[in-house]
């Protein structure tokens, strides 16, 4: 009886993460279009400057909002309900931010050994899911 209380519960929270994040996803869609008709009707081809650049680093990172956002409906798919799958989602979703984070940090300001942790990062999480990979394919 508990078990069904807890598990009913957990379809609804689901339910309304799931709308909640769809709505999330649209409302990124139109700001990410928005974004990218302004970046463009501004950008001058003949002289690039720092503006141009953060205009489209903001589409970037509205870009990289809405694939996150994708790879975390994934994890609320109920089809799959084995560990690996959903951990596979999970460094997936980390792989996602590191990346949005590393088009969009500014290097000229980091020192070096900021540059080998990020990478130290990026690194582990893709062994990560390579192992993790590899073991879902064996199963």
């Amino acid at each position: 009886m508990k078990d069904k209380i807890v598990h009913k519960s957990e379809k609804i929270i689901y339910l309304i993460l799931t709308i909640i994040l769809l709505l999330y996803i649209v409302f990124q869609i139109v700001d990410l279009g928005y974004q990218f008709v302004i970046a463009v009707s501004n950008y001058n081809f003949g002289n690039p400057d720092v503006l141009n650049n953060k205009i489209f680093s903001t589409v970037a990172v509205i870009f990289f909002n809405i694939l996150i956002s994708i790879e975390i409906l994934e994890t609320f798919k109920e089809h799959e309900n084995n560990v690996e799958y959903k951990s596979k989602i999970i460094i997936l979703i980390a792989i996602t931010a590191m990346t949005r984070k590393i088009i969009t940090i500014d290097v000229k300001h980091l020192d070096y050994l900021t540059d080998i942790g990020i990478a130290v990062l990026v690194l582990s999480l893709c062994i990560g899911y390579y192992f993790i990979s590899k073991t879902t394919n064996k199963n």
